[in-house]
């Protein structure tokens, strides 16, 4: 005879579920802000047809740049904003998957070749510098008030940068141009 859930062996008494220590915010506000890459921007995802790494696109060619990105250089960036912010704050910074239309990007992109290793080349899709994007994001204010959010994307164009791939090569670093919080 098996043992029912939340009951223990011994004294048959419920035994309650430890409470999540996982903060809770409520006071998200808005954020939008502008970048120019100021170097390229490369792309990360393998096209096994085209046998390069490609842009995530949309199905009119738009290229999207999702949100995984931003909580991969924010999880390396916080910690130099303020040292008592822990990296997983970045799970509470909710972003809009990004979109460049394929209207503005036309001929921008190029291919770009580098090395990989003992490997030989690997080729990219890039960006090239000069390239803008536009991104919303909603943070909670207690975490990151705006003048600290501003201040981490800022460290993050100098340091970190925004590229899908090769962002630790230096690649995707940017420029913040505007910034505005509600």
């Amino acid at each position: 005879m098996g043992r029912r859930p939340g009951k223990t062996k011994a004294t048959e008494e419920t035994v309650e579920a430890p409470k999540s220590k996982r903060p809770v915010y409520e006071d998200y506000y808005q954020c939008k802000c502008s970048i120019e890459w100021t170097l390229p921007c490369l792309a990360g995802m393998p096209d096994l047809q085209k046998e390069k790494l490609v842009f995530e696109r949309d199905a009119e060619g738009n290229i999207v740049f999702p949100a995984k990105h931003w909580r991969a250089i924010f999880g390396e960036t916080m910690r130099l904003v303020d040292s008592t912010i822990y990296s997983t704050a970045k799970n509470y910074i909710y972003v809009e998957p990004a979109i460049l239309p394929k209207s503005e990007i036309g001929g921008k992109i190029k291919d770009m070749a580098l090395p990989v290793g003992d490997r030989g080349l690997s080729t990219h899709e890039s960006l090239p510098a000069g390239t803008k994007a536009s991104f919303s994001f909603l943070v909670p204010r207690s975490i990151l008030p705006p003048e600290k959010f501003q201040k981490l994307l800022e460290m993050a164009g100098t340091y970190i940068g925004f590229s899908p791939a090769k962002h630790k090569m230096g690649y995707g670093r940017f420029k913040v141009i505007e910034f505005s919080a509600e």
